[in-house]
């Protein structure tokens, strides 16, 4: 599928995976952040849809990662809670078909969406760990996907400085994560680079990407058959 049919089918490919509508809130708020950043985009050129593309399906594998056990992670699936066994049931089962390595399990998926080489390559390379190399990189594409995933908290748009703190304080007994990376504070450090880097080409403030700047773009995806 190419990125125009990825988008005009997010609804029906989050039903094929059986993805969990907070986690789908996730990625429809990244994609929306995303073609926020595009529409007030000034500088080099990019490929709007391969962008909001890669916001759409980031995830995808995270199912199988969710914390449906622990008071911290059910407040997460907010008025999910009361369907949580099922959920428990669908992730064994998607446990079972992919695997519990969740990265393994969007290579997976996004292989049978059959995406382009290049959202391919964006998936990969956008992550937080990766953001020495993203913000010494020419893509402008690589920056805008990172940057987008990094503005999104578990219930919303925050500033970086927020999200980091919220990331920290909910892993902070999870020793697997990149919160204890040693490189972690290098990490943030590139990331609010790379924000200047962006915000440089796009006619927005950092405080005017907010919740209330992408609703339209939240309501088009959530309306989407």
């Amino acid at each position: 599928m190419n990125s125009k049919e990825i988008i005009k089918s997010i609804n029906s490919i989050y039903d094929k995976f059986r993805i969990m509508p907070n986690l789908r809130l996730h990625m429809l708020r990244t994609a929306a952040t995303s073609e926020l950043i595009c529409d007030n985009w000034k500088g080099p050129k990019i490929n709007k849809f391969d962008i909001i593309t890669v916001g759409l399906i980031h995830d995808l594998g995270n199912m199988v990662k969710m914390d449906l056990d622990s008071e911290n992670g059910l407040k997460l699936i907010g008025e999910e809670i009361k369907h949580v066994d099922y959920w428990k049931k669908v992730k064994q089962e998607i446990i079972l078909k992919y695997g519990i390595d969740d990265h393994r399990v969007t290579e997976i998926m996004i292989d049978e969406l059959n995406v382009s080489n290049k959202v391919k390559f964006l998936l990969k390379e956008h992550i937080f760990v990766k953001n020495e190399l993203t913000l010494n990189s020419d893509d402008w594409e690589l920056k805008i996907c990172a940057y987008a995933d990094q503005r999104i908290g578990p219930f919303g748009v925050l500033n970086l400085k927020d999200r980091f703190d919220e990331v920290k304080k909910r892993y902070a007994d999870r020793p697997n994560k990149s919160v204890h990376n040693k490189k972690f504070d290098i990490f943030v450090e590139c990331s609010f680079k790379i924000e200047g880097q962006v915000l440089k080409n796009v006619s927005l403030s950092s405080d005017e990407i907010n919740d209330e700047s992408i609703k339209s773009y939240l309501t088009k995806y959530l309306n989407i058959n």
